[in-house]
């Protein structure tokens, strides 16, 4: 570790490290997982590499300690950094007797490695097995096999969750001794936390979904369009069908028609059980006899439909979409391996709350003195949610802001946004900073047009490490039924369910999501989870350096009060709370919505207005057609000079919402 540091030109913590790897070679049972809460850039990856190396130089000797070792699993995110972590394992071996295999399907980063040789495939859908004519001696397809007597062998958390849910987790748990029989390996270390609990969740999408992965069988397996055909129809009786007699049955007919009941749980009635002798049949046959047929969809939909067939009950949620999920309880225990786990956020969010047998290395990395410092503005003008960073005026305000928030002060700028607005707010503040101010602001790389950096696209990325200023401008959470999901694998189906069980009926059939989100279970676990999202952000920047000496300054806005809570106790910043709303956000509200000398959208209805013949038209079309949002349409509603407008044209309103019809009333004639 202290050679890969020195060629790295790293500084890291190797006290740390060496009382960690002690900790873990001297466990005394495997049976126990430990937790690494190492923070970002503490080292992990560097740990890892070392460790490998270490192990596969004991390995190669033929060491006691190989011996009692056996052999080991990593487990990356990507598959480009688990070609890497290869291609240093095996250097001076013989190709036919490596350190290491990496499991890999198809992919850009094995075609530049050399695993594929057909120079025709450029993407995964182009990969057909049987039909390839370098199939017989493909590297990918032999990597399994060859992986049983491998003393490492690498997978990514894709590849790891696709031989779990399909049973065959064996083929790297275990390897081939000279003895010629399996040995369990020791170790099974994941570089990032996993999806503790198998989750599986059949919806619309995925009943279409398998539908076409039947249809590129014809290419892929050289299957008949019969073939496909009779398993499309045994897809749509056997499996859709009995799904939507369910979604249709959990309903509640009321005064106003039938409603839907939001989320609960549900298992197959005797209605449905009707149709368990052809599910049954076309189950047998495509896990029998033509288990080539059974795509990743298809088991998906098998597994939910096993469980509600023999009358277990399944989480189900209308909140996305009508969908049916099947939960098996968190594990992170794998045969006779003992797991080792990183997780810098481990000890925030709530993914472990039911796990035994788990141990906390709960010990830190020293590093250099920093300070970190919290601006914290509440005003709700500021609140970056998703709905309200859709108002038209927010990415002209917050572009404002920060152009003169980081003006003068020196240092690289991390801002975090949405993907959907990481564009236009690149775009926006080039047009508002200096260009050599926004020369400042970090990037996405490889993007063909200037991006700002987004959720889900920074996972891993070491590339904004030189930024001292944060600005996070968005919430990072999940959608409503993941979050249902995640809280029923963290506390388990029957705390869930006694807690939805509290809700009244009326709560149940809401569209709002608020009684859901106020379980207690649920609001903890989006609390907790968005926590631990916002410090995986806020430490892409210079915090991830182990030698930064100096301030880092986080801007966040609006925050969640739990949430804010938890990231106090956690990063423990020097904090700064804003409660005016600043002066160029004011103004920047204030210029959108001028439209002939009013408001926008009062602007747009009161010219709408004085030209109307009065015939009756819908709300919807009408807020269309003036081009005005759903929120912004409902504060209008709201607004007492919109009232006074409708009374001065003499406009009626009937019935509410969408359907709401305007007209004027027509004078009649005596």
């Amino acid at each position: 570790m202290r050679g890969l540091c020195q060629q790295r030109r790293s500084k890291l913590d190797f006290s740390y490290w060496e009382k960690t790897t002690h900790q873990i070679l001297s466990s005394p049972e495997p049976k126990t997982t430990y937790i690494i809460a190492s923070p970002p850039g503490s080292g992990k990856s560097t740990w890892i590499e070392a460790f490998t190396t270490a192990l596969a130089e004991q390995f190669r000797s033929r060491s006691e300690l190989a011996r009692a070792l056996v052999g080991i699993v990593v487990v990356l995110q990507k598959v480009e950094d688990l070609n890497r972590l290869a291609e240093v394992l095996n250097q001076n071996t013989l190709k036919e007797d490596p350190n290491m295999i990496a499991l890999q399907g198809w992919s850009i980063s094995g075609q530049r490695q050399g695993f594929c040789m057909n120079t025709s495939v450029t993407q995964f859908e182009d990969c057909h097995p049987t039909t390839c004519p370098y199939a017989y001696r493909c590297e990918l397809r032999t990597f399994g096999d060859r992986s049983l007597s491998v003393p490492i062998v690498g997978l990514t958390q894709e590849r790891f969750s696709m031989l779990r849910s399909s049973d065959n987790l064996d083929k790297i748990l275990f390897r081939l001794g000279e003895d010629g029989c399996l040995h369990p390996r020791r170790y099974l270390i994941f570089d990032e936390k996993f999806s503790l609990a198998q989750v599986d969740t059949l919806d619309k999408d995925c009943i279409d979904k398998a539908s076409s992965e039947f249809t590129q069988l014809i290419s892929k397996m050289a299957a008949t369009d019969s073939n496909v055909r009779r398993l499309q129809q045994s897809l749509s009786y056997s499996i859709e069908r009995p799904f939507q007699m369910l979604r249709g049955r959990l309903c509640v007919q009321d005064a106003h028609g039938r409603q839907d009941i939001q989320a609960g749980f549900c298992t197959f009635s005797s209605q449905e059980n009707n149709e368990k002798h052809a599910y049954e049949k076309f189950r047998k046959l495509v896990m029998g006899q033509r288990r080539e047929y059974a795509t990743k969809s298809l088991r998906t939909a098998f597994a939910v439909m096993d469980r509600l067939y023999a009358g277990e009950q399944c989480l189900f949620s209308k909140t996305n979409g009508f969908a049916v999920t099947s939960i098996a309880p968190p594990q992170v225990q794998f045969g006779e391996c003992q797991s080792v786990i990183f997780d810098a956020t481990a000890r925030v969010d709530m993914d472990y709350h039911s796990l035994e047998q788990v141990k906390f290395l709960t010990d830190k990395p020293k590093r250099e003195m920093s300070y970190i410092r919290f601006h914290i503005y509440t005003a709700k003008e500021l609140n970056v949610s998703k709905q309200a960073m859709d108002h038209p005026w927010k990415i002209e305000a917050f572009s404002q802001l920060i152009a003169e928030l980081t003006q003068g002060n020196p240092g690289r700028i991390f801002v975090c946004t949405y993907k959907r607005h990481a564009e236009t707010f690149a775009e926006a503040l080039q047009g508002i900073m200096k260009p050599d101010e926004f020369e400042r602001i970090l990037l996405m790389p490889g993007c063909d047009r200037p991006t700002l950096p987004y959720f889900g696209g920074t996972n891993g990325s070491n590339a904004f490490s030189t930024a001292q200023t944060v600005f996070m401008l968005g919430y990072p959470r999940l959608d409503p039924r993941n979050y249902l999901i995640q809280t029923c694998a963290a506390y388990g189906q029957e705390q869930l369910a006694r807690e939805i069980g509290t809700l009244t009926e009326e709560q149940l059939l809401s569209k709002s999501l608020e009684p859901l989100y106020s379980l207690r279970c649920v609001k903890s676990y989006v609390d907790h989870h968005l926590a631990a999202r916002l410090e995986q952000e806020i430490y892409r920047c210079s915090l991830r350096n182990q030698a930064t000496i100096g301030y880092a300054n986080i801007y966040l806005f609006h925050p969640p009060r739990d949430v804010l809570h938890l990231l106090m106790e956690r990063i423990q910043p020097e904090r700064i709370i804003h409660k005016d709303v600043p002066d160029c956000v004011v103004v920047s509200k204030r210029a959108a919505r001028k439209y002939n000398g009013g408001d926008t959208g009062f602007g747009r209805l009161s010219q709408f207005l004085s030209t109307w013949d009065g015939n009756s038209i819908s709300s919807s079309i009408l807020r269309e057609r003036l081009g005005i949002s759903h929120a912004v349409w409902k504060d209008l509603l709201a607004d007492s000079r919109v009232k006074d407008l409708l009374k001065s044209y003499q406009v009626i309103r009937k019935g509410r919402g969408r359907s709401a019809v305007w007209y004027v009333r027509k004078a009649t004639c005596a």
